[in-house]
């Protein structure tokens, strides 16, 4: 791996043009850039990264019309107003993607794209007219490189040049996806929400939280996701849970009456990620509230039976009202109870979501 000045954009462009990966400072953080139809390319970003192929490698581009190009149908008129006024390059955009290139899409037809505004890409774009893979400098899962030594240490022998300079931005993009009614933000970035909810509504997100995330957080997401209006989007997670194992099945049989789907119901550990993304964050215990504000400093949690009781509403837009004038009982955790207990929990938790909509 070679190192290279800031300004050298030829050497850059050379490299890129002959399927090399560089790593290179971009406006938010150090991303690992390539052009998206070089031979082979792929595979040496996923080699390179320790990730999966399974998991896409998002789009850099210069322009709207750049994009354009890669779509289904037009870009969201949503989606345009943030490009006309958020010009940081600090928005990655989840757009539907055109059938030729969905070996580059995610299962649902997406791609994700972002249109910097760093001096040093947009020198590279000028020179080759056409789009870069581009994703953050870290192996998969881990911290995002800082610097050049960073970088260095961590892709020795695995990519091709490193350039030196200084990222814009010590966090990465914001990530809101435009494939439903209402665009989503799917990760809290350098963009804050609040500047993006000036420009465009976007979806209030809503996260249940127990301990496993196999009983109580599970049967609330599912019965929230039924009656929950088109501008609230609901999930669930632990805060001691293992990642990608099957609900209990006292809790899958109750989401099946639902007329849903419980084998797409799989525990998930609640991360950073989560706690900065979601609006509101409703626990089944006192303990789980106690753990999220802690660790992560934020005040948007509350119980869901303190929220119930005392009134509170969710709103659109990333908004809820709640005025707290009493507390809130903690639901009992049914696991290893019969299918009848579960049913007395289910229906506890049905009272207070049915309660907040």
């Amino acid at each position: 791996m070679i190192r290279i000045e800031y300004d050298e954009v030829d050497k850059i462009v050379e490299i890129l043009e002959n399927g090399g990966v560089v790593a290179l400072p971009t406006d938010t953080v150090y991303g690992l850039v390539a052009l998206y139809d070089a031979e082979n390319v792929l595979d040496k970003i996923y080699r390179a990264k320790k990730r999966m192929p399974e998991k896409k490698i998002p789009f850099l581009a210069q322009s709207p019309d750049m994009i354009n190009k890669f779509l289904a149908k037009e870009i969201p008129e949503n989606a345009q107003k943030l490009m006309q006024r958020i010009d940081s390059g600090g928005i990655t955009y989840i757009l539907p993607a055109k059938e030729e290139i969905l070996s580059f899409a995610e299962p649902n037809g997406s791609i994700a794209v972002r249109i910097p505004n760093s001096r040093l890409l947009s020198a590279i774009f000028e020179k080759i007219g056409k789009p870069l893979l581009a994703t953050s400098a870290n192996i998969s899962g881990e911290k995002i490189a800082r610097n050049v030594s960073e970088v260095s240490y961590i892709f020795e022998g695995k990519i091709d040049a490193v350039v030196d300079g200084n990222p814009g931005a010590s966090k990465a993009s914001t990530i809101i996806s435009f494939m439903g009614n209402l665009p989503e933000i799917l990760r809290a970035g350098v963009e804050e929400k609040e500047h993006v909810r000036a420009i465009v509504e976007t979806k209030t997100v809503v996260y249940f939280v127990c301990t496993g995330n196999s009983c109580r957080s599970p049967l609330a997401e599912a019965y929230a996701s039924r009656i929950a209006p088109d501008y609230c989007e609901c999930y669930s997670a632990g805060i001691s849970a293992m990642n990608g194992f099957p609900i209990s099945k006292n809790s899958a049989q109750i989401i099946t009456e639902l007329e849903l789907d419980s084998d797409k119901f799989k525990t998930k550990l609640l991360t950073e990620v989560d706690v900065m993304r979601a609006d509101l964050i409703l626990t089944m215990e006192k303990q789980q509230k106690k753990i999220i504000k802690e660790k992560y400093g934020v005040d948007y949690v509350y119980t869901l039976s303190e929220f119930a009781k005392n009134r509170g509403k969710i709103k659109d837009n990333g908004k809820y009202e709640v005025e707290l004038k009493s507390g809130g009982e903690d639901i009992f955790d049914p696991i290893g109870r019969d299918l009848a207990f579960y049913y007395r929990v289910f229906f506890e938790i049905k009272e207070y979501v049915d309660a907040i909509f």
